[in-house]
């Protein structure tokens, strides 16, 4: 895929995904909630971190993407699985070798779990910080769930496993949108 096709196909998915969830009813309720991440990031203009817009709304692959965007874009994350109804984000001190920093989002059975540090299931979602964007992207492709995708901006990588479904591909184009940065990536082969 060329250079210009690999920038553009991150917009496209988040142009498909916004189309997708689309309604012609006539603003009639839906009978199911949409389970889709839901912020004022996913509504607002492609930015940098500085919140300087990207030139023409395409992500910049090689921009950093700050804990902060992820972790506002999953304040509001909820799971059917009864072992994740409550999910918290803790660092990893051991994540990954030579991390700068590492985040992982554990999901718990309950508040008493939490208060007692016993998650039910580890790193659902991951979003680690490399020393360089060559590193991020291996540890992005070797830590692929399946055939999913991970973002990787810069010297950061997101890594979503399959528990999150469809909602991990709508939380990809949303951390996307808000951060004006990355790129999909595939496992290496």
């Amino acid at each position: 895929m060329t250079s210009a096709l690999r920038r553009l196909a991150p917009a496209l998915l988040l142009l498909l995904a916004t189309t997708a969830c689309g309604s012609d009813d006539g603003g009639a309720k839906a009978a199911e909630p949409d389970p889709a991440p839901t912020s004022a990031a996913t509504s607002a203009p492609t930015s940098d971190v500085t919140g300087a817009p990207t030139s023409a709304g395409l992500a910049d692959p090689d921009a950093r993407l700050d804990f902060a965007v992820v972790e506002t874009a999953t304040a509001d994350l909820t799971s059917d699985n009864p072992s994740c109804a409550v999910v918290k984000w803790s660092p990893n001190e051991t994540g990954a070798p030579s991390q700068v920093d590492f985040r992982q989002l554990d999901c718990y059975g309950d508040q008493d779990a939490v208060d007692i540090g016993l998650p039910a299931l580890l790193q659902t979602i991951i979003w680690v910080e490399m020393p360089s964007a060559d590193e991020a992207r291996a540890y992005a492709q070797d830590n692929l769930y399946e055939d999913k995708q991970a973002l990787v901006a810069g010297p950061t990588a997101l890594v979503v496993n399959g528990l999150w479904g469809e909602r991990g591909t709508a939380l990809y184009a949303e951390v996307q949108a808000a951060c004006g940065c990355g790129e999909l990536v595939s496992a290496a082969s």
